[in-house]
């Protein structure tokens, strides 16, 4: 079933009760560093209260180990009626239990959680002990903001992040639920039903392929791309070799949907050029059925690609486009591809070359100078 990204639950505890538990917790046991020290910046720490029952060292006690399959109490949970309650509500197993304590300035960058998915098995719940309103929460670029008391859904298996810009901690109770029957029935009760998107010969809607290259991911696009795909817009040096003026938000968010929508309706449509080494949005690149207007008409698909400027002169466009293509010759099957490229930009139409595009036509294209290739 699908999931969205964030579901509050209709269970609510006394925020008092948890925050005094919160308060017993920190005079009793020693807060831990995350050891994901990759992953933030400034003071985030763990306290465990039911751990792998193989969990000796500290490291352990904190992991959410997806693996494990039997968990043990520690002694302190015992010692917290309330966070005991909590871990009581909820019908299904209980695995992992520990508080997590963001310090004032400090900072959770944006990552994702791959082994914890609602659809592999399982869910993780946060429930706001104490927090403040600079508490910048978001998942896929959206904020959210937890009540003390509330508990809610979070899928961590999408890019998330956090920030702690107020005066005072934010510390959640963190539970991580085996999904079974109870909670699947409890999400269904409060997800509105979906009607599954269906291609007109009803085939179901094909999901965005990830493709790999030594260096690179071509992934799908993320709404928490935007804001480097308006910086990749607005940049004149980008746009300067495409005879185009630079995009304000308006024009990039909706030639941002346009590029998402394309696997939607067409089964084909643009990645995201993702850095291995740094996690950093490169560029996209993809497959395209624009319904251009000009002369002579252009074949489908046609394919085109662009890069972060810091992005460009290491081989990123040549390795990209080298496994999209691959991944085109298999899914179109013998077709043309075609491209259509600005003359000044000599390095894209040297790469075209490269991969047998030829050039057919010199034309205009909304006022500007083009050069159609094809590939067969």
């Amino acid at each position: 079933m699908p999931v969205p990204d964030r579901v509050r639950l209709p269970l609510s505890f006394d925020p008092e009760g948890l925050q005094r538990d919160l308060a017993h917790a920190a005079q009793s046991a020693k807060w831990q560093r995350h050891y994901s020290r990759q992953d933030y910046d400034g003071d985030w720490s763990v306290v465990p209260l039911r751990a792998p029952a193989y969990a000796m060292h500290r490291v352990n006690l904190i992991y959410a180990d997806p693996f494990a399959t039997d968990f043990k109490d520690l002694p302190l949970l015992a010692e917290c009626p309330h966070f005991s309650a909590v871990v009581a509500a909820f019908q299904a197993p209980v695995r992992g239990v520990r508080l997590m304590r963001l310090a004032p300035g400090a900072v959770i960058k944006e990552h994702i959680d791959r082994e914890s998915s609602f659809e592999d098995g399982l869910a993780r719940v946060h429930i706001a002990v104490t927090t403040n309103d600079e508490v910048d929460f978001r998942i896929n670029g959206v904020r959210l903001v937890l009540e003390p008391g509330s508990a809610w859904l979070v899928k961590i298996a999408d890019p998330h992040s956090v920030a702690n810009r107020g005066q005072t901690d934010r510390v959640h109770l963190v539970l991580d639920i085996a999904v079974n029957d109870w909670l699947r029935e409890l999400i269904r009760s409060l997800v509105p039903e979906t009607e599954n998107l269906m291609h007109a010969d009803d085939t179901p809607l094909a999901n965005v392929p990830v493709l790999e290259t030594p260096r690179l991911v071509l992934r799908a696009l993320r709404r928490s791309d935007f804001a480097a795909v308006l910086e990749l817009w607005s940049d004149p040096r980008t746009v300067a070799l495409m005879g185009m003026k630079p995009m304000n938000e308006e024009d990039a968010w909706a030639k941002f949907l346009r590029s998402v929508g394309s696997w939607h309706v067409n089964g084909f449509g643009f990645w995201a050029i993702e850095e291995k080494a740094s996690g950093r949005f490169a560029g996209e690149l993809g497959f395209l059925n624009a319904k251009r207007t000009f002369d002579p008409a252009l074949p489908v698909p046609e394919i085109g690609w662009s890069l972060m400027p810091w992005a460009k002169g290491n081989g990123y466009a040549s390795e990209a486009l080298g496994t999209a293509l691959t991944w085109g010759e298999l899914h179109f099957g013998r077709v043309r591809f075609s491209a259509i490229i600005a003359p000044e930009n000599v390095p894209s139409l040297k790469l075209a070359h490269k991969f047998g595009f030829v050039d057919v036509a010199e034309t205009t294209y909304k006022e500007h100078p083009i050069i159609v290739l094809h590939r067969d």
